[in-house]
């Protein structure tokens, strides 16, 4: 089970890009977390993603899926995500609860 602080910057796949974009303002930290029903990890959505794929001739009506982002890094322990860190390649990252890292969702900076 989803922690409900967590559960605001997951959205459903089967989201379009508007209800998207209203999770993304009422989490109010310009990211969403893209999966499956099943919890698998499909990408992530910011407010840029957003941006290029409206430019690009995207439509708000269209599937979320369409302007996520689909290539992620994820680091699955705290010494992997300061390695990536390092490198310059985190924009952002998920806390759980307690303050404890169960992951870390990294997305290129050059993608």
């Amino acid at each position: 089970m989803i922690d409900s602080e967590l559960q605001k910057f997951i959205g459903d796949n089967n989201l379009t890009v508007l209800q998207a974009m209203q999770r993304i303002d009422a989490n109010e930290h310009g990211i969403l977390i893209i999966a499956e029903e099943s919890g698998r990890l499909i990408g992530s959505l910011s407010d840029g993603d957003v941006r290029r794929y409206l430019l690009s001739g995207g439509r708000l009506e269209d599937n979320v899926t369409l302007a996520a982002n689909q290539h992620l890094r994820i680091a699955h322990s705290y010494e992997e995500a300061v390695s990536l860190f390092h490198k310059k390649i985190i924009l952002r990252y998920l806390w759980l609860m307690g303050g404890e890292i169960s992951s870390v969702y990294i997305l290129e900076m050059n993608g």
